[in-house]
């Protein structure tokens, strides 16, 4: 059998990628195995235009969040399956000086676009901390990433784009006009499988770290209908049920969890959310991280083949449709990476290890 690309995980950069390259017709054969961990399924599946505890607007804002509702939203009727819930963000404020600093930004033209509403009165006092009311985002909500990969699994398996199975890279072979892997035959290799990307030789000089994230699943006597997000993030998963976290360990990359992650969940709750809570399930993903938080795209630096799309850590649902158009564009020879995300930009990591 012969493809355009074999692209390596079945993540969400793996399968955006995917159907961008089918939609510019090229013949794509996706490899995963489902039976590993996959940083993706276990996400909250975020997207928000504005993140941290300074509430400022995130990296590309503008260029990401035109597309991020629209694209997932394309894909729906596509794969028969209900995922984007547009439901936004609600972020209570901590002082009068934030509220205010709000009021002005909310007129501001560069956070408009995000800004649903501003108030000053608490949205829930009895079951929130939220004295000095919050700031209502839109543009935001949560993609359902389990529904989402299964229903793209499923659409792929049936166009014979997908083959079940745990990439070996000892079973590659290159050429300077293809690869072949165990009679598959490709005319390019992308690795989009996360962290595993550091189990292999070709793209290990990238400094691509393990970032640990613990997600809880609760009950609740509370039925919401937005986000709650400050200091940790409650999103409603219907009949009053939530999950809540997240923690950010670089320490301990392994996929238990551990009660120290479940308390660090619980005390940030804690400042959030007055009610109690009962705890159904502990999650656990590691998420492919990067030093300088921009994603690796592009080419390897010895082979003109073998690409990379990888490093979009813990905002995978808001950049992996602008940066799968700007990768498969690349690939296909419209349009050049931009330096930010080129992996040129680490090109001497590789020559030090490899020649110097």
């Amino acid at each position: 059998m012969e493809v355009d690309f074999l692209i390596i995980g079945q993540g969400l950069a793996g399968t955006t990628l995917a159907f961008e390259l089918l939609a510019k017709g090229k013949k794509v054969m996706v490899m995963a195995d489902s039976k590993q961990p996959c940083a993706s399924k276990i996400a909250a599946g975020l997207y928000n235009p504005i993140t941290g505890n300074r509430l400022v607007k995130t990296w590309r804002a503008d260029s990401l969040f035109e597309i991020v509702e629209p694209h997932y939203q394309s894909l729906e009727p596509m794969l028969n399956a209900k995922f984007v819930h547009p439901i936004g963000i609600y972020r209570p404020f901590t002082s009068i000086d934030e509220q205010n600093d709000w009021m002005a930004k909310s007129a501001d033209p560069q956070f408009a676009a995000y800004v649903a509403e501003v108030t000053s009165q608490p949205h829930n006092s009895q079951l929130f901390h939220d004295p000095y009311g919050g700031v209502h985002l839109r543009k935001a909500g949560f993609i359902d990433t389990i529904t989402f990969l299964d229903a793209s699994k499923k659409y792929l398996q049936a166009k014979g784009c997908f083959t079940e199975e745990m990439f070996h890279e000892d079973n590659l072979s290159i050429t300077n006009t293809s690869i072949s892997y165990k009679g598959l035959k490709a005319s390019n290799l992308v690795l989009a499988q996360g962290v595993g990307a550091q189990q292999g030789n070709l793209f290990s000089w990238l400094p691509l770290h393990e970032l640990k994230g613990e997600i809880l699943e609760v009950n609740t006597s509370f039925e919401g209908n937005t986000i709650f997000n400050r200091g940790c993030f409650m999103l409603p998963t219907g009949n009053e049920r939530w999950r809540v976290g997240s923690t950010y360990n670089w320490r301990q990359p392994d996929y238990l969890p551990t009660e120290q992650g479940k308390k660090e969940i619980l005390e940030k709750l804690n400042h959030l959310y007055k009610g109690s809570v009962e705890i159904t399930n502990h999650m656990v993903g590691i998420r492919p991280s990067t030093k300088d938080r921009r994603p690796f795209l592009g080419k390897h630096p010895a082979h003109e083949n073998i690409h990379i799309f990888n490093g979009l850590g813990t905002k995978g649902v808001s950049l992996s449709p602008f940066f799968a158009r700007e990768m498969a564009d690349y690939l296909v020879g419209q349009k050049p990476l931009s330096k930010e995300v080129s992996i040129e930009r680490y090109f001497s990591l590789y020559f030090e290890r490899n020649v110097g």
